[in-house]
């Protein structure tokens, strides 16, 4: 995630993506649901960033989804 937020940053959108995308992958191949969701959320910001609302709400709704799979809330 701390990656994709670096290229965010520097305005590379596409690796910033690519990045997001892996990490998403990881984290749910690890059961990891808030880092996941945490991943989701940088996606979505960038989506907002790039102009696409809708993508950013569909990337915030599965951020969502994640979080809901977690046996507790986060504190």
């Amino acid at each position: 995630n701390n990656q994709g937020l670096v290229h965010r940053e520097m305005g590379e959108a596409e690796r910033a993506k690519d990045i997001f995308g892996k990490s998403v992958e990881l984290a749910r191949g690890a059961d990891d649901f808030y880092e996941a969701a945490n991943v989701l959320d940088s996606l979505a910001g960038l989506h907002l960033r790039m102009g696409d609302v809708t993508a950013a709400v569909a990337a915030w709704q599965e951020a969502l989804a994640e979080l809901a799979r977690l046996p507790e809330p986060p504190r």
